[in-house]
C-alpha cells in the first residue's frame, strides 16, 4: 500500500480559489429604486386616501352631534346659544343679550359637547376649529331675553345654502337658514365660509373646497320646539 504524505512534494496540491462576489450593477439598482417607487407610491396613496376618507366621517359625525345637541338646547330653552369665542372656553359671548360676532365657535361647555380643545375652540379631525354661526337678523333666534314662540312668528331667517358662491336662483339649495355648522376641511382654516356672509358654500369635495357644512332651517327648528309643547 502507498501512503501519501502531504509533506511529499509529489503530491499533487489543490488551489483553493474564492468565488466571485457578485452584486448588483448600477443599471440594476436604478431598475430595483424605480420599482420600489412605484410599489410605495401605490401603497401610500390609498393609505392617504382611507385616512381622508375617515377624518371626513369622523367631522361628519361630530357636525351632526352638535346639530342635535343645539336643538336640544332650543327644545329645552326656546332659543339658541350665542357662538363662543376664543376667550370663552366654550361659553356662549355673551351670556345674556344679543349675540355678537359674525364668525365664531362652538359653545360645546353649555351643549355637553366632548371633544377635542384647542386654543379655547372645539376642533375637527384635522385639528382645525369647528364653526357655528347663527342668523343675525334680529333676537329672536338666540337672544338671552326673548324666546322662540309661535305669536308672533319669528321672521324669516337670512342665511342662504348655495353649491356656488356668489349664490344665483339656480345655486341656492336650501333657505330660512337659522344657523350653520361646519368645517375648513384639511386645507386650512382658510374658507369662503368663515367670513362676514350670510351666503354658504356647500358643494361636492374638490382641490379648492372641501368644507363639511350642515344647516338647520327655520321650519325645522319651529319642528323641533313644537314637539315639547
Amino acid at each position: 500500500m502507498i501512503r501519501l504524505s502531504l509533506s511529499n512534494p509529489e503530491y499533487p496540491r489543490r488551489v483553493l480559489v474564492p468565488p466571485r462576489q457578485s452584486g448588483f450593477s448600477l443599471i440594476e439598482m436604478a431598475v430595483v429604486l424605480v420599482i420600489l417607487g412605484f410599489v410605495l407610491g401605490g401603497v401610500i396613496g390609498p393609505l392617504s386616501t382611507q385616512r381622508d376618507i375617515q377624518k371626513r366621517s369622523e367631522t361628519n359625525k361630530q357636525l351632526e352631534e352638535i346639530r342635535n345637541a343645539l336643538i336640544g338646547y332650543v327644545q329645552i330653552n326656546g332659543r339658541l346659544p350665542c357662538p363662543a369665542s376664543a376667550a370663552s372656553a366654550g361659553r356662549p359671548e355673551p351670556v345674556s343679550g344679543a349675540c355678537t360676532g359674525a364668525n365664531s365657535f362652538v359653545p360645546y361647555a353649555d351643549l355637553g359637547i366632548r371633544g377635542s380643545i384647542s386654543g379655547g375652540v372645539l376642533i375637527d379631525s384635522w385639528q382645525q376649529p369647528v364653526r357655528y354661526r347663527v342668523t343675525a337678523v334680529n333676537s329672536w333666534f338666540y337672544s338671552t331675553t326673548t324666546s322662540i314662540g309661535f305669536s308672533p312668528l319669528p321672521p324669516f331667517p337670512d342665511f342662504r345654502i348655495c353649491s356656488v358662491l356668489p349664490c344665483t336662483a339656480a345655486s341656492i339649495t336650501s333657505t330660512e337658514v337659522v344657523f350653520v355648522l361646519f368645517s375648513t376641511g384639511d386645507t386650512d382654516s382658510v374658507s369662503v365660509n368663515t367670513g362676514a356672509t350670510t351666503d354658504f358654500l356647500n358643494n361636492t369635495p374638490s382641490a379648492s373646497f372641501d368644507d363639511l357644512v350642515i344647516w338647520v332651517s327655520r321650519p325645522e327648528l319651529l319642528f323641533a320646539i313644537s314637539k315639547t309643547r
